[in-house]
């Protein structure tokens, strides 16, 4: 047999056996789910560290508003009792809905339960306002015209609250970070050694008289495109002492004496657990391309996350000319080995995440708009840059990919998902993409994309090899 002819007999062999495992491979819901390709799925390291759940995992979303901003998924009507910032049935909510088992019990600022309301506020407080820097429109924590953190707005501002040490182990109170934002104290009236704090999860102290800052200095406060619109949702860690008298503890955040009545205190509630559990923060905001994300690296690395999964702003890169785009891609995702001191490399994934071994990283190629396509066909549109999009998205891909030899960064083909789904249904790309379909406009993600996105990111946590996992 001549080795052309046993290539192609190969290739044959490789195509029926992927064929014979999409056919069998059982989904719930009905979903028929295509395995990850090998170079696809999240990183082993991750997944050894994901089926041990010893330890609390804290996933990053981060992205244009394909990510931050699915107000076509619907609301969510339990958003009062959800983690912050999912307002809506976005996929990241979804996501955390079908690998969180152990789920903490979330409160927002105003959650009430048997009847009464959990925090007790002092003082003048109000929700971000469209007048307010840092309006969160355009990001998962806007809802129509409802805002999601409260903001103080007199110096008396504080809030009281209980936390059942018997009931519960764990804590976090969530903020944000803010131009305006003042410095704070925790207090726990039952005195020291009944609870421990921490900010990044790696370093505890005590949690009784513990300051700290929501301030985020001016040189990182740029407007619209600024790192400022990212520093939401902080999370203060907390947990019970050993030495712990348990009980009820009375818990207060207020401000620091010594900040200035322009300063105020961001509070989105609090998030309470035992045992292990999953924390899914979305970052995502909508116009974001990689360009903007190369400035937004530090609410990254600063919040000691475990996994960052990123929706890759492609529907956005795709109005800038090609080589700036991979350029952003080159420092975002490799930085500069060559030049280990410069700013270019010390701001990169790469160096901040120590190689991807300190968290592991997995990011996606999205669906695209409905119209980069004719039916199945890519189109040049006319309205973006310098190439057809859909073959920007696919070299941008490939280029992470060729150039990816770290076990902790991970690809995965969404696009590649969702055409199969739309052959499923009878219908073109093009037409699955457009209003009504997957989407809600021709880009964003309608009740239905957002469903299909979870399902096919869940996917990836609950195979075979981690189903050990009991989070």
């Amino acid at each position: 047999m001549s080795l052309n002819k046993m290539v192609i007999l190969i290739s044959v062999m490789i195509v029926a056996l992927k064929c014979s495992f999409a056919e069998t491979k059982a989904v719930p819901d009905g979903i028929d789910l295509l395995p990850p390709a090998a170079s696809e799925g999240i990183s082993e390291s991750f997944m050894k560290k994901w089926r041990t759940a010893e330890n609390d995992i804290e996933i990053l979303l981060v992205g244009d508003s394909l990510t931050g901003n699915t107000g076509g998924s619907g609301i969510n009507p339990a958003a009062t009792q959800s983690p912050p910032g999912f307002n809506y049935l976005h996929w990241g909510y979804l996501l955390w809905e079908g690998i969180c088992a152990n789920k903490p019990i979330c409160d927002r600022f105003d959650s009430e339960r048997n009847g009464a309301a959990v925090f007790k506020p002092t003082g003048d407080w109000s929700l971000q306002s469209g007048g307010k820097f840092n309006h969160p429109s355009r990001s998962g924590e806007h809802s129509g015209s409802t805002d999601s953190t409260w903001m103080s707005d007199s110096p008396d501002a504080k809030i009281e609250f209980t936390f059942d040490a018997d009931a519960y182990e764990k804590l976090t109170i969530v903020g944000g970070l803010h131009p305006d934002g003042a410095e704070c104290l925790v207090k726990v009236a039952e005195g020291d050694d009944n609870l421990l704090v921490s900010i990044d999860k790696k370093t505890w102290v005590e949690a009784n008289n513990f300051g700290f800052s929501q301030l985020q200095k001016s040189e990182k406060s740029i407007t619209v495109t600024g790192i400022a619109l990212h520093q939401r949702h902080r999370r203060l860690w907390l947990k019970v002492t050993n030495n712990s008298i348990k009980g009820v503890l009375n818990i207060t955040l207020e401000r620091n004496p010594t900040a200035g009545d322009d300063h105020f205190i961001y509070f989105w509630g609090t998030e309470k657990w035992k045992d292990a559990s999953v924390f899914v923060t979305n970052l995502g905001r909508g116009g974001r391309n990689i360009i903007l994300l190369n400035r937004n690296v530090t609410d990254i690395y600063d919040r000691n996350p475990d996994l960052v999964i990123l929706g890759m702003p492609l529907n956005n890169d795709c109005k800038i000319e090609y080589p700036r785009i991979e350029a952003g891609y080159r420092a975002y995702f490799f930085g500069d080995p060559e030049n280990p001191e410069s700013f270019r490399h010390t701001r990169s994934m790469l160096f901040n995440s120590g190689n991807y071994t300190k968290f592991s990283y997995l990011a996606f190629m999205p669906t695209g708009r409905s119209r980069f396509w004719d039916g199945n066909q890519t189109v040049d549109d006319k309205t973006d840059s310098d190439m057809i999009p859909m073959l920007k998205f696919e070299k941008i891909y490939d280029l992470i990919k060729s150039n990816n030899t770290y076990h902790g960064l991970s690809l995965f083909n969404m696009h590649d998902k969702m055409v199969i789904e739309a052959k499923k249904r009878g219908m073109t790309i093009e037409e699955s993409l457009s209003q009504g379909n997957f989407t809600t406009d021709g880009v964003h993600l309608s009740p239905l994309g957002s469903q299909l996105y979870a399902k096919y990111l869940i996917a990836l946590f609950t195979s075979d090899a981690s189903q050990s996992s009991s989070r």
